[in-house]
This record gives structure tokens, sequence and C-alpha cells, in this order.
């Protein structure tokens, strides 16, 4: 008798070692993919999942990274939300198929609802609290917003990236919130770990001088412009608001300098170069310099 059931107990733990029957299909589509072949190991991968959805939550996510290469955005999306069916509380999915709701639309509920699933399904993931948070600052959700990001510093305390990410938008919920004294302090966290980076962030940093000019604090703006312009010199939003400054003091003339830089300094930022077409024609014409304020006039009237 003890015999017998060792035999059975050898055969149970045979069958246990057994290879899935995808095993196969998954080395065949890996070794596709090391020859560069992305959409065969991708047809592969979609006979697993539809044959198995219980698969693995890591080879929906394989099969979307190789239609991510494939630049098929419509095919990840789709990938994703098959995932989320099959594995609905897979904190990596959620905040994949949130990403990709994200990126069409940065407002559509979808994406929060998948963030907020995320958060839930991986209470300690400081990613999963960040993106909801985000999400919840582009829906104007302002106070879930700042508890989400808080949480998120919280359980990130050391990286200064995501650090500084994520105090500017507090500051930014703060201040639609009309509390300056918690936005100025979120501000300023934000800024102690964007000077920290090697290459300081100067939308972030812009935010904040910004704010201190919303708070006619005009000499700690001009200061923190400055600040700016020493680590991005070509950064065109803060010389245009350098120019705003000078003009506010009387000196059209250095104003138009600034505002000129901004101008090429503009790139393919639409709303940056019309900005900086209308304070040139009008400093121009407040300098009697009529043909130079007339040509950046036919630009405004030319590109409404």
């Amino acid at each position: 008798m003890p015999v017998l059931l060792g035999f059975w107990l050898c055969l149970a733990g045979a069958s246990v070692l057994q290879p899935r029957w995808q095993d196969p299909h998954l080395r065949a589509a890996e070794d596709y993919i090391r020859q560069k072949q992305l959409s065969k190991a991708g047809e592969i991968l979609e006979i697993v999942i539809g044959v198995e959805p219980q698969c693995g939550p890591e080879v929906y996510l394989k099969l979307a990274d190789l239609r991510q290469q494939l630049a098929e955005p419509d095919e990840v999306l789709r990938v994703y939300q098959r995932g989320t069916v099959a594995y609905p509380g897979s904190a990596p999915l959620l905040k994949r198929l949130g990403q990709a709701l994200f990126r069409k639309d940065p407002i559509n509920p979808g994406a929060g609802e998948a963030f907020k699933k995320a958060a839930a399904a991986a209470g300690d993931d400081a990613e999963a609290h960040f993106l909801y948070g985000r999400w919840a600052c582009m829906s104007n959700l302002n106070e879930l917003c700042a508890a989400e990001l808080n949480k998120a510093v919280a359980l990130s305390p050391s990286n200064d990236n995501a650090l500084m990410q994520s105090f500017t938008l507090i500051a930014m919920a703060q201040d639609k919130l009309n509390h300056a004294e918690r936005a100025d302090e979120a501000f300023r966290k934000a800024l102690v770990h964007n000077l920290k980076l090697n290459s300081p962030d100067p939308n972030s940093a812009f935010q904040y001088a910004q704010f201190l000019s919303w708070q006619s604090r005009e000499a700690d703006a001009a200061t923190l412009v400055d600040r700016i312009l020493t680590f991005a010199p070509h950064y065109g939003p803060a010389h245009l608001e350098r120019a705003k400054m000078f003009a506010a003091r009387g000196d059209n003339e250095q104003a138009a300098v600034e505002a000129e830089l901004a101008l090429r300094y503009a790139g393919d930022d639409k709303a940056q170069t019309h900005a900086a077409h209308v304070f040139l024609a009008k400093t121009y014409f407040a300098l009697r310099k009529l043909d130079q304020a007339r040509e950046h006039q036919e630009w405004v009237q030319a590109n409404p």
C-alpha cells in the first residue's frame, strides 16, 4: 500500500511539472522578437490569449508592447482592455490601460477609473497614485489630485524627478482651490527637487514664476525667471515673461529684445509664437518702430 501511494504521488508531481500547452508558443514568440519579426510574434501571442485568456498578465503586456512598436495604438488599447477583463485586479495592466486612454484624452473617465482600480489594487504603488492624481488634476478634480499625489510623494521619497512633478501638480491644484500658502509651499518643494536634477525642468519652475507674478510678488518672480534662463537659456516662455517685466518698468527696448528671443525659441509652439508676435507688435508701436510693428501685426492678422 505505501508503494502504491508513493507511485500516485510521483505521478501527481510529474503532472505538475508538465509544460503548459502555451509554453512552446511563447518561446516561439520570443524567438521571433529576437529576429525582429514582430508581426509574427504578435500573431502567436494573439493565438495564445485567444485560446487561453488566463495565460498571465505578462503575455498581454508583451503583446501590447509589440503592438506599440508596430505603431498600432488601437490594437494596443484593445489588448489592454482584453487583459483587464481576464485579470481585473492586475495593477500593471490597469495602469497601462489608463495610460493608453489618457494619451487619447487626458480627461477620459475610463482612464480615471482604470487608475483608481490600479491604486486600489496596489496601494503601495507610487506610480499608480501619481497617474490617478495627474488624471484628477487634468479633470479639474483638485482635491482628489492633491490627495493622490501626496500619497505618491509619501511612497517615493527619494525620486527627485517624480517628486518635482508631483509637487508641481499639487501646487497647481492648491492654487485652483485658492489655497495660496499651500500652493507656495508645494511649489517651493517642487523647485528644490527640480534643481537637484541634472537637467532641471523649466516648465515646472515657470509655473512657480507665474504663480509668484499672480500673487504680486514681482521681485521673486523676476529672480526665478532669471534662474530658469541660467539652466534653460533657450526657454521661450521665460524670455517672454522677462519681456513683460521690462515693459512693466517702461523699458520697451529691452522688452523687444527679450520678446524677439521668445519668438526665436518658440519652435513649433503655436500659442507661444502668437503671443510673441502680439507682444512685439504692441512694443514696436510703443517704440514708434512702425515698420517692425506692422510686420508683426500682419502676421497676427494672418494667423488668428
